[in-house]
């Protein structure tokens, strides 16, 4: 056996050899410049190299290919997944904030742009769901359509059975993510845009009848009273419930008829007018009132309970469909889709996909017609 004595990297090592010649021609070039990496270097390197090799390529090939074709591409940077997604900030189930993470990431992003609260935690549901699917450490350049698909079939990291509707809701989000994360640089495609488009079949839009709109304002004029303004601008205007909690009485404009909705006050922060039909100027006109209502959220849900229980509907209350039945009436009356799309504050398409449901124009005139008994077709309104 041959020894060769000598000092790697600062340090001293022996290594022994067959032969003479061997332990000679023994060079450690190589050997120092793998020890002066960096582990996270070294890791790169390993991970590159099996990566090549799986793929059918040499390390020195990709290098060559990017020098020739990817001359003054800008590097992607590196980001796990938690770090991409980040946080929403400070939550107000917690006592002490000082503890609380501060916006970052994507969500952090959207607080900053004054995305709305319930759109803020809907996308974060998604997101933290992805991300606890995938890994928090995983890099966002790694992640392949196909886990993305998996992740949608199996429900999430809880392998829930989610709807078609659902999944196409929660692809969404995630294509607006990578969107994001292209911007930033840290990953070339949006991986989503590989998967095949899901077919979703819109439910019928689901609204009130002539006579059960007879009935629900009957019974909000009688036992709550309070809350008729906030019905009768939902069901003749089409204004949604959330809009109409945050209107006051100089968004009113009684000379005109109309309601001017300021772009802090909708669901799109655009600002919009939406006049008031006879009809709703005269369940207004039924009793003394002031916007906005105290504890307005809580006296909307009595009122919805008791009109559950008045209509006979065991199951929950029909998805907007107050604001379903304006438009669905509203476009067979006027045969003015923009006009209605306009005031109700979406697109013509949204409102041909989700809003609007085949009526005749007889029943729409019904519609209009609603008027409180006791009152006539003239009327003034009377605001506290």
């Amino acid at each position: 056996r041959w020894l060769v004595d000598g000092r790697v990297n600062g340090t001293r090592q022996r290594m022994f050899f067959d032969t003479k010649p061997q332990a000679e021609q023994q060079d450690t070039t190589c050997q120092n410049w793998w020890l002066n990496l960096s582990n996270g270097d070294r890791a790169d390197m390993m991970d590159a190299f099996e990566r090549s090799r799986d793929i059918g390529f040499t390390l020195r090939s990709a290098v060559d290919h990017f020098a020739i074709g990817g001359r003054g591409r800008q590097f992607l940077e590196k980001m796990t997944l938690g770090n991409a997604i980040g946080s929403l900030g400070p939550s107000l189930r917690f006592k002490d904030q000082s503890k609380q993470p501060e916006p970052s990431g994507f969500l952090g992003a959207k607080v900053l742009a004054e995305m709305s609260k319930s759109g803020r935690y809907t996308l974060a549901c998604t997101l933290l769901n992805f991300r606890d699917y995938i890994g928090a450490d995983r890099q966002c350049a790694t992640i392949a359509p196909d886990e993305i698909q998996q992740w949608v079939t199996v429900g999430g990291v809880k392998r829930k059975k989610w709807k078609t509707v659902t999944k196409n809701y929660y692809l969404k989000n995630l294509s607006n993510f990578f969107n994001w994360l292209i911007r930033k640089k840290v990953v070339a495609e949006n991986p989503v845009l590989c998967l095949d488009r899901i077919n979703v079949d819109h439910a019928e839009p689901e609204i009130l009848s002539v006579d059960e709109c007879e009935t629900v304002l009957n019974l909000c004029r009688s036992k709550h009273p309070e809350v008729l303004p906030l019905l009768a601008l939902n069901l003749f205007c089409g204004i949604r419930p959330s809009e109409v909690r945050r209107l006051g009485m100089a968004n009113f404009d009684f000379d005109l008829n109309e309601v001017e909705l300021k772009g802090k006050q909708t669901k799109t922060r655009r600002r919009r007018f939406v006049t008031m039909s006879d009809n709703c100027i005269a369940w207004l006109s039924v009793r003394k009132w002031r916007l906005p209502i105290a504890d307005s959220v809580h006296k909307w849900e009595a009122f919805l309970r008791d009109a559950k229980v008045e209509l006979g509907i065991s199951g929950r209350w029909p998805h907007d469909c107050l604001r379903h039945s304006y438009c669905s009436y509203g476009l067979a009356h006027t045969q003015n889709a923009a006009k209605i799309a306009l005031e109700a504050g979406h697109t013509e398409q949204i409102l041909f996909t989700h809003y609007r449901k085949l009526v005749k124009k007889p029943e729409a005139e019904k519609f209009w017609a609603i008027y409180p008994e006791g009152v006539g077709t003239q009327f003034q309104v009377v605001a506290a």
